[in-house]
């Protein structure tokens, strides 16, 4: 969320960094709870985009 908003063409989106930490955070656990609720049990598909598989440190990457 940060870096895209730093990259958008129309100016900042987020009042401040902390609100865009806040709302990425928020967002994050929104994303978690619907997988969890809705796909448990389904494996990731390729190319997955959830936090655990695009970032870096993933202990079950897609």
């Amino acid at each position: 969320m940060l870096r895209r908003d730093a990259e958008s063409p129309v100016g900042r989106a987020w009042g401040c960094r902390e609100d865009a930490e806040e709302a990425a955070a928020r967002l994050e656990a929104l994303a978690a709870e619907c997988r969890g609720t809705r796909w448990a049990g389904v494996p990731h598909p390729t190319a997955c985009r959830c936090h655990d598989c695009s970032t870096a440190g993933a202990l079950t990457p897609g």
